[in-house]
């Protein structure tokens, strides 16, 4: 009977430990992939996704220093962080220490962006994340555990662009391509671009130009339901998305008449005269 009870209480100890290790692991970091088209400086936001309390914490981000170089470090505007300090060691390794201001914080959220440049023109890097239980700590002021999660740069190239005049902007950033009026046809669109390209069957929001392996999105302005032209079903949707939302960002930007970033009652104005009869849409460049 003895040994029944010993071997009982071994085996609830064993799962008090396992359930304390899987509670403890209430830290999480990560970093956000980014893809830069065109361009000298690219960032990787750093993220956290779970936090039960913590005071400070010392991390470490790893790249690959044969294709790119660290440039500076940026708090996001909402980041609880202060007393930050980094530490590059040109040997592929940011080291990047801080501390809440009030002691403990519970945020989750974007903490900060990595700026790099790449070395050689086109590259590709994982921004990895590590650190040790000793360089974080929770609100008891003790070691706590964490997961990670690592992020992807790469910088690429483009020789796409916008004839002049064309009344086309490209967007190498977001790839899109903005300024394709209603109603235009696929050898007009490639009379606008400038560079090495291939063009879709059919032009309306939502087609796709291959440039350089690299993929652009037509957005004609005004066309929220992707089919080319712009009638009153397109207002209806443009006020659909100023009122709820949409995670389509080709239709979003189509109905996003003055590309400020917001849908506000002018864009959809401007789609509604458009339709009457009553207005034209403006060009990207305008």
């Amino acid at each position: 009977m003895a040994k029944r009870i010993i071997a009982l209480c071994a085996a609830l100890s064993c799962f008090a430990v396992f359930a304390l290790a899987a509670e403890d692991v209430g830290y999480a970091f990560g970093v956000r992939d980014r893809s830069a088209v065109n361009a000298s400086e690219a960032g990787v936001t750093v993220y956290c996704s779970e936090n039960r309390g913590i005071s400070s914490a010392a991390l470490n981000f790893t790249y690959d220093r044969e294709t790119v170089r660290f440039v500076r470090l940026e708090l996001c505007p909402e980041s609880p962080a202060g007393f930050v300090s980094v530490y590059d060691n040109e040997y592929g390794q940011v080291r990047v220490v801080f501390a809440s201001e009030s002691g403990v914080f519970k945020y989750t959220g974007d903490l900060f962006t990595l700026w790099f440049a790449p070395l050689y023109g086109e590259c590709e890097t994982v921004i990895g994340v590590k650190t040790s239980t000793s360089e974080l700590y929770d609100d008891d002021y003790s070691p706590a555990l964490f997961s990670a999660a690592s992020g992807t740069l790469s910088f690429a190239f483009s020789q796409l662009g916008a004839a002049a005049g064309s009344g086309l902007a490209v967007d190498h950033d977001r790839l899109l391509i903005y300024g394709v009026a209603p109603g235009t046809d696929v050898d007009t669109l490639g009379s606008k671009l400038v560079g090495d390209f291939i063009l879709p069957d059919e032009v309306h929001t939502g087609a796709a130009v291959v440039s350089g392996g690299l993929v652009y999105t037509v957005v004609v302005t005004g066309d929220t339901d992707r089919n080319g032209s712009v009638d009153t079903d397109d207002y209806i949707l443009a006020r659909l998305f100023k009122t709820a939302g949409t995670t389509d960002t080709a239709a979003f930007a189509a109905a996003d008449i003055d590309r400020d970033g917001t849908l506000t009652d002018t864009d959809c104005s401007a789609i509604m005269a458009y339709v009457a009869g009553n207005g034209d849409l403006p060009p990207a460049g305008e």
